[in-house]
């Protein structure tokens, strides 16, 4: 009977073992399945999308963005420069948003009352608040400050802090002021869009991305008609893999030799380039690593560098001061924004670029081959010309050593 039993046990035994192994190995297929699907949703972005429904996330990202290019019009209007922004990432319970810091400096004899009123009007217009205004006892130089909180729902989202400088700006370089247009992504093969471009009377730069169907053929037509030719280098975006920046883009983990290989082939693409552009690129451009190895191969090819400044953290300029590489970065996206009707609002933009070409004496912007942007174009800058402001090319301002 002892015999026997031993025996049934036995079996018993590996039966049980076999049920725990196959339990054990449900469980580490279903934990593989959802680390796949997490990965998924996250990638995709709609990680956002189900926070904000399910657990009521809220993300004031649309409105910050809206109100800071108010208030970016309302510094300009009240003569504001050497303006300096930092932003961060905040969050109350579940709710998140980007906190803007902004400081510059006004001229001696400023008037802080009507520059409090223009800020408020701005911030008002975008259903935002004004959270504080203090005005800061005079310096031992005899300068005030503002000092403004704004923002929604109590909620701060802008800090601005400006400083009265005794002597005003500075002398402004001599001559007119310049801006150089740069218009982006043509060789999709948008042969409408390519011509209008090309017939612009003003300088104008173009920005011609590789790998694409038409890149050959939109270079050497911007060429021959007198334009000046940018290489506009795909680089990895946040959000990366769900945002796509196109055939060889350069990527934040690829090797110093594999983005080397990269620049040349893309190079190969749009003959006649003098310099390089980054399309996309908020995640690479802020990667020293990555920038440095490209500012190395732009250094070997007497190529410069135009930052596009899709992050306010890249590092582009800084990386190509560091190889010796000329180096300009975008002041204004002029079709980036819509109206209350949705339509591109490229005239306003424009006219705030010629502000601040006014303050600064030579400023970028960037455009695309939309309708809206080159009616727009075609229609101001004959105007803006007559003002006393010079269109040049991007490669003029290398010279002026553009301040960011």
């Amino acid at each position: 009977m002892r015999i026997r039993r031993r025996q049934k046990a036995g079996p018993a035994r590996r039966s049980s073992w076999l049920s725990a192994l196959r339990l054990w190995l449900i469980v580490a297929a279903l934990a593989v399945v959802v680390l796949m699907i997490a990965r998924e949703v996250s990638e995709s972005g709609l990680g956002a999308d189900l926070a904000r429904k399910v657990l009521g996330v809220r993300d004031l990202s649309e409105p910050v963005a809206a109100l800071d290019r108010a208030l970016d019009a309302a510094l300009i209007e009240v003569g504001a420069y050497d303006l300096k922004a930092e932003t961060e990432t905040r969050a109350e319970g579940r709710t998140t948003w980007p906190h803007w810091t902004k400081a510059g400096r006004l001229p001696a004899g400023a008037d802080l009352v009507r520059c409090n009123l223009e800020v408020t009007e701005a911030v008002r217009s975008e259903g935002g608040d004004v959270l504080l205004v203090r005005e800061r006892a005079p310096d031992w130089r005899g300068g005030r400050t503002l000092d403004m909180k704004l923002g929604f729902g109590g909620r701060e989202t802008h800090e601005v802090v400006l400083r009265e400088t005794p002597g005003g700006p500075p002398e402004r370089p001599a001559g007119a002021p310049r801006i150089a247009i740069v218009i982006d992504d043509l060789g999709y093969g948008d042969s409408r869009g390519l011509r209008e471009v090309l017939a612009l009377e003003e300088p104008v730069t173009v920005a011609v991305v590789p790998a694409a169907p038409a890149s050959r053929e939109a270079a050497e037509a911007a060429r021959a008609a007198g334009k000046q030719v940018l290489l506009h280098l795909p680089m990895q975006p946040e959000g990366y893999p769900g945002v796509n920046p196109g055939d060889g883009a350069l990527l934040v983990d690829q090797t110093a030799d594999e983005l080397r290989a990269l620049v040349e082939s893309a190079l190969g693409d749009v003959p006649g380039a003098v310099g390089v552009s980054n399309h996309m690129g908020s995640a690479f451009t802020a990667d020293r690593a990555g920038m440095r190895v490209v500012m190395r191969e732009l250094a070997r090819r007497g190529l410069f560098f135009f930052d596009s400044m899709t992050t306010a953290r890249s590092v582009g300029a800084d990386e190509a001061k560091r190889a010796g590489v000329p180096a300009v970065r975008n002041s204004m996206f002029l079709d980036s924004g819509l109206d209350e009707t949705g339509r591109i609002d490229v005239a306003s933009q424009l006219r705030d670029l010629e502000a601040i070409a006014r303050i600064r004496g030579a400023v970028a912007a960037i455009g695309h081959p939309r309708r809206e942007t080159l009616a727009a174009l075609r229609r101001e800058m004959p105007a803006m010309k007559e003002r006393g402001i010079e269109f040049v090319f991007l490669s003029d301002l290398i010279r002026e050593e553009a301040r960011p």
